[in-house]
């Protein structure tokens, strides 16, 4: 039968594909090649040349007339970071600090690249650990150093984000009161903007955020022990001869786990600061309310859509896969109708099953009043709906003579329509949560492999259902390959915008001459640095609130199913229920492994970022620092103008260089991401020639599921707001969009 072979071609290219490749190996580049676009390290790594140039250019300006001759009027309650009055001090304050934070951040990433090379270790241990029972024990110790590890590189990040708050505090204070010295309503309403970025920061660094950061992660203790309760239902209502479709519903427990790690370490990255504020620092203009800042565009780079938390999210791929099973039970009957035998039949009838975990979900989910919630709401009640008819109309069977309802009749007719467009909206909703950043677009790997697919007796509709159903999968990994790929292709002419911007801005810097540096220059000097400051300190509160969430989900977690693992050995003479040969034990084990690897991706990524910024640093950065220090030690000297000049000249000559060695280390590692992104969709396109097309219903449902990841990279890389990239000698606020 075609249905046979098909499937005897789908488990020999799988086979041959699983000998050829490590499948851990593939998920973890799979997670860390789609995360990396998240992270906007070459916007990162581009401020660091440009932010070389302002501190010699603060030295340079503490040297001029208008540092030596103006006096800084400090508030009423003087000034918090600034330890002068004299602007040509302050300035050297402010440089001698951004050369401390930068040498901060060479040793601190270092450091984290270290201990995530190490935790490797931890991880391979843990794995190993895993498929011996009896050394099982050892992994509540392994667990602790994974644990460890986490927090050494979170109070690493917290010392590296400390030095740079300071700096910041340093020239937010300095600019505000040259602004306060002599300044237009533009410039006081763009520092006021200024301030209200930073203040969001603060609060999203803050330790009160961390801790929601934590606590995002605790909310994936709920999530693990409904999968395992649908886990335990599902092995005792999966009909016989369904081995096939337990499988993908195995498989789908799994994703579900690692989508919702990924998930939360994402929203994790994403804690709100404070929403609404209106700041307002000039004491002199309290009354002028044009300078009161109640917008300013968000640092960074967001990909994510603004609903990427919501608890639909966190049960779709289970959802997904029970409505998919009950569209088969609809349609797997004798000429395309309801199966009766199946259901009727107490020794096969999964309908039952199916409901109970439908029911457990839709009991011990929060929905919001998203649309994703409530599509899944929709798709919840739905399914409930029909099956209890459906089950009511089998129980009626069982009464003699009686007859189930004929394939034509409007109830039969009207079960599957429903049954079809709950499909359609599980497979918009599964694709929406694929395509959320930290996870893996294709299949997360099992811990332990299932039964060999084998054709049952029911017959092959069976066969053709599992067949469709891993046909629909490969398609939404396709899909979601596709919009990465496009993402990747946006970044690349985004990075290479900025890069222009930023050329633009330095040559604009370097016609700054050091003799005649003017107030209103200077004031564009400190401006300038704050822009840039508040895109490097995203950056660095995002690895803050990474190893905070990591931490808690370690210990919140990992260790807690870790002890539940154990001790149900301990106390277990079996390996408990199984779905498919896949036990209750092993799916402990699963929950385990997916909590491990995913911890490996998001190291193997960090250790990549920390790795690189040494190497900016090292080759790009450190050098042009010991020029910012010999700069100030000709100045602090009395050296001549010349001389200065002639040094300023050559650490603007470094940055220019810097800036080039910057996009082509930045160009080459997206170009290996997008390289890897292809590879696994040409092997996804590959896969896909073996199998049965899904109805063109079922593609447009996945497609629609993509519209919200795609706006949101429109949005991200729409983004011409960004304060960094102002010219140099705009001062002026920056309009809100809607009002542009």
């Amino acid at each position: 039968m075609d249905a046979e072979k098909s499937l005897q071609k789908w488990t020999e290219h799988e086979r041959e594909k699983e000998a050829r490749k490590n499948a851990s190996e593939a998920f973890i580049k799979d997670v860390k090649t789609r995360l990396f676009l998240s992270l906007n390290m070459g916007d990162f790594l581009s401020a660091a040349p440009m932010t070389l140039s302002l501190i010699g250019l603060c030295y340079v300006a503490s040297t001029t007339t208008t540092g030596s001759q103006i006096k800084l009027t400090p508030p009423k309650d003087g000034f918090k970071h600034l330890k002068w009055t004299a602007l040509n001090a302050n300035l050297v304050q402010c440089s001698d600090q951004g050369r401390m934070a930068f040498m901060k951040a060479e040793v601190g990433m270092g450091n984290i690249a270290s201990i995530s090379q190490h935790l490797f270790e931890t991880v391979g241990n843990m794995i190993k650990l895993l498929g011996d029972i009896n050394s099982a024990k050892e992994l509540r110790f392994q667990t602790r150093v994974l644990k460890t590890s986490a927090e050494r590189c979170l109070k690493t990040a917290l010392e590296m984000n400390s030095e740079f708050e300071e700096w910041l505090n340093i020239v937010m204070e300095l600019h505000g009161a040259t602004v306060q010295q002599q300044a237009s309503t533009g410039e006081m309403l763009l520092h006021n903007q200024i301030q209200l970025q930073v203040l969001v920061d603060r609060e999203t660094s803050s330790k009160q955020a961390l801790d929601t950061a934590k606590e995002t992660m605790k909310d994936l203790k709920g999530v693990m022990q409904t999968a395992e309760q649908a886990f335990k239902k599902a092995s005792k209502s999966i009909p016989n001869g369904w081995e096939l479709i337990a499988q993908q519903f195995v498989s789908s427990l799994a994703d579900q786990v690692a989508s919702n790690v990924g998930s939360g370490i994402m929203a994790s990255f994403g804690t709100p600061g404070v929403a609404n504020h209106a700041v307002n620092i000039f004491s002199k203009a309290s009354e002028a309310k044009e300078v009161t800042a109640t917008w300013a565009p968000k640092p960074g780079r967001d990909l994510l859509p603004p609903d990427a938390n919501d608890p639909a999210y966190h049960q779709i791929r289970l959802v997904s896969v029970n409505a998919r099973a009950l569209q088969h039970m609809l349609a797997s009957g004798e000429g395309s109708g309801v199966n009766w035998d199946d259901i009727t039949d107490p020794q096969k009838s999964g309908l039952i099953g199916l409901m109970g975990m439908m029911e457990d979900i839709s009991d011990n989910t929060q929905v919001s009043n998203t649309g994703s919630s409530q599509k899944l709401r929709r798709i919840l009640e739905t399914f409930l709906e029909v099956s209890h008819q459906v089950a009511e109309t089998a129980e009626q069977l069982k009464s003699l003579g009686a007859k189930p309802p004929p394939n034509d009749s409007e109830k039969v007719q009207n079960w599957q329509q429903k049954a079809q467009d709950i499909v359609k909206e599980a497979l918009e909703l599964e694709t929406a949560a694929n395509n959320l950043p930290g996870g893996a677009a294709g299949s997360t790997p099992l811990v332990s492999k299932t039964e060999d697919p084998h054709v049952p007796t029911n017959g092959t509709s069976v066969v053709d259902s599992y067949l469709r159903i891993v046909s629909e999968n490969i398609e939404i990994t396709s899909k979601t390959l596709e919009t990465t790929s496009e993402a990747y292709q946006r970044s690349s002419d985004s990075f290479l915008e900025v890069q222009q911007k930023v050329s633009a801005i330095m040559s604009e810097m370097a016609g700054l001459k050091a003799n005649t540096i003017s107030l209103e220059e200077v004031k564009q000097i400190l401006a300038k640095c704050l822009t840039i400051l508040v895109e490097l300190k995203k950056q660095i509160t995002s690895l803050c609130q990474f190893f905070a969430a990591f931490s808690s989900m370690i210990e919140d977690v990992v260790e807690s199913q870790v002890n539940e693992f154990v001790d149900y050995l301990s106390s277990s003479t079996d390996s408990g229920p199984s779905i498919a040969g896949f036990s209750f034990t092993d799916f402990q084990r699963q929950l385990i492994f997916t909590y491990i690897l995913m911890t490996r991706a998001y190291f193997t990524l960090f250790r990549k970022i920390a790795q690189m910024y040494t190497e900016v640093s090292r080759e790009h950065i450190f050098p042009g620092l010991k020029m910012c220090d010999e700069l100030s030690k000709q100045i602090s000297s009395g050296d001549t103008e010349a001389a200065v000049t002639m040094k300023m000249n050559s650490l603007t000559e470094f940055s220019n260089e810097a800036q080039k060695g910057i996009k082509s280390k930045v160009d080459e590692t997206q170009s290996n991401y997008l390289a890897d992104v292809e590879t696994l969709a040409s092997e996804m396109a590959e896969s896909q020639t073996l199998l049965p097309p899904i109805p063109e219903s079922q593609t447009k449902a996945i497609e629609k599921g993509l519209d919200a990841s795609k706006a949101a990279v429109a949005k991200a890389f729409d983004n011409t707001h960004s304060m960094m990239l102002l010219p140099f000698q705009n001062t002026t606020a920056l309009v809100p969009p809607e009002e542009s």
